[in-house]
C-alpha cells in the first residue's frame, strides 16, 4: 500500500525552523534581567547591610573614645578605631573608612564606610549580570554612613530611690573602685572638705529617700533643677521584696549586688506651704555602687545584712543605735540602664554612647 505525503504540511513545518531559537533569544533578555535583580541587587543590598553594620560599630567605638577622653589622640578625624571594626564587619574583611567627623562641641562622631573588592573602583561593587544588558554596567557605588553621640544621662530608673552626696562618692586612683564606706541617712553635718561642684558651698554627706514614682522606685530626670525628697519613706514596707533578693544574692557564693544610683551636688528645704520636712536635690549624674550590708530603722523583721558581710569591721563602719545606712563601695560612673535617655551633662567620665543617626 502506498502512504500518501502531504507535502503543504511539509512545507509549513520548514517555514517555522528556527522559530524556538528567537523565542528563547528573547526569552534570554528577560531571563538576564530577572538574574540582574535578583542576583546584583542583592549583591548590592547585602554588601551595604555589611558596611551599614561597619559604620555603626565604627561610630559607637570612636564615640566611646571620646566620652572616655576627649584628650586621646584616637578622638579625632584621624583615628585609626573605625577602620577594624569595620572591615570585621565585613563577610571578606575587606571594607573601606572614607571618612571621619568628630564634633566634640556637638558630642558627635561620624563615619563613613565604602565597598572594597579586588579589581573593583574604591567604594565600588562588581556587578555579574547587568553587564550582559548594558556594557557600562560593569559596578557600583556602595557606601554607608552613621552617627554616634556621647553623653550623660539624663533620666533614668534608679535602682534603689536613694540620693547619695557626692561627698560619699570616693572612687580609688584613676577611677578604680573606692574603698568600702558607710554612707549614713541624713547625715546633716557637711564633710569639712568638701563643696558642692555646683555651687561653691558646703553640703551634707550621707543619702535621702527619692520620691518614688513606683513602690520602691524612682524615675529622676539629671535636668529637673529639683528632685523631690520623700522623708517618709519606708524601706520596710516598700523595698522589703528588694532587700530580700538582696540578702538572697549577697549570701551565695560569690554573691553581688550593685544598684545604680543618683548622686547629688545639691540640696535644700522645699520650704513652707503644706511640703512638710520634704526636701529637693539637684541630681548631678549616676553612679554605680556595690552594696555590702545595710540598716534601715524598723526593719526587724526583714532579712538584714548589717555588717555581717564585712570581716573585722573597724569602728568607723559601725552603724549601731538610731543609725541607719548602707555599706558598700563605688565603682563607677554608668549608664543607668536600658530606659536611660541620652542628653544629660558629660560629667565623671563614659555615660552613655548611643546612634543618634
Amino acid at each position: 500500500m502506498r502512504r500518501l505525503t502531504n507535502f503543504e504540511a511539509l512545507r509549513a513545518q520548514d517555514r517555522e525552523h528556527g522559530a524556538t531559537a528567537i523565542i528563547v533569544a528573547l526569552l534570554m533578555v528577560v531571563l538576564l534581567g530577572f538574574a540582574a535583580i535578583s542576583i546584583d541587587v542583592g549583591k548590592l543590598y547585602w554588601e551595604r547591610a555589611q558596611l551599614q553594620n561597619g559604620a555603626d560599630a565604627g561610630a559607637l567605638a570612636l564615640a566611646q573614645v571620646c566620652a572616655k577622653n576627649e584628650s586621646d589622640t584616637n578622638c579625632g578625624n584621624a583615628s585609626g578605631v573605625p577602620l577594624p571594626l569595620a572591615e570585621g564587619s565585613s563577610s571578606d574583611s575587606l571594607s573601606l573608612v572614607t571618612s571621619i567627623a568628630v564634633d566634640k562641641l556637638a558630642n558627635k562622631a561620624t563615619v563613613a564606610t565604602g565597598a572594597s573588592e579586588a579589581g573593583a573602583t574604591p567604594n565600588n561593587v562588581s556587578l555579574w549580570f547587568a553587564q550582559f544588558l548594558d556594557a557600562g554596567l560593569t559596578e557600583a557605588q556602595v557606601d554607608a554612613q552613621a552617627t554616634a553621640t556621647w553623653g550623660g544621662i539624663k533620666e533614668g530608673t534608679a535602682g534603689f530611690p536613694l540620693a547619695l552626696s557626692e561627698c560619699s562618692f570616693i572612687l580609688g586612683a584613676g577611677g578604680a573602685p573606692g574603698p568600702l564606706q558607710l554612707v549614713k541617712f541624713k547625715d546633716n553635718a557637711p564633710i569639712p572638705t568638701c563643696t558642692s561642684s555646683k555651687t561653691g558651698a558646703q553640703i551634707p554627706g550621707g543619702f535621702g529617700y527619692l520620691d518614688q514614682t513606683a513602690p520602691c522606685e524612682a524615675y529622676v530626670d539629671v535636668t529637673d533643677p529639683k528632685v523631690i525628697s520623700d522623708p517618709g519613706m519606708d524601706p520596710a514596707f516598700e523595698c522589703s521584696a528588694l532587700l530580700t533578693s538582696w540578702h538572697t544574692e549577697l549570701n551565695q557564693p560569690g554573691g553581688e549586688v550593685i544598684i545604680k544610683i543618683p548622686v547629688f551636688d545639691d540640696t535644700d528645704a522645699l520650704g513652707t506651704g503644706g511640703s512638710g520636712n520634704a526636701g529637693w536635690f539637684h541630681i548631678k549624674h549616676f553612679a554605680a555602687f556595690s552594696v555590702k550590708g545595710w540598716k534601715f530603722s524598723g526593719t526587724p523583721h526583714l532579712p538584714q545584712t548589717y555588717d555581717a558581710l564585712i570581716p573585722n569591721t573597724p569602728a568607723s563602719l559601725k552603724c549601731t543605735g538610731d543609725c541607719r545606712g548602707i555599706w558598700g563601695q563605688f565603682i563607677s560612673f554608668v549608664d543607668i540602664g536600658d530606659d536611660s535617655i541620652g542628653g544629660g551633662p558629660s560629667t565623671g567620665g563614659l555615660t552613655k554612647v548611643w546612634l543618634s543617626d
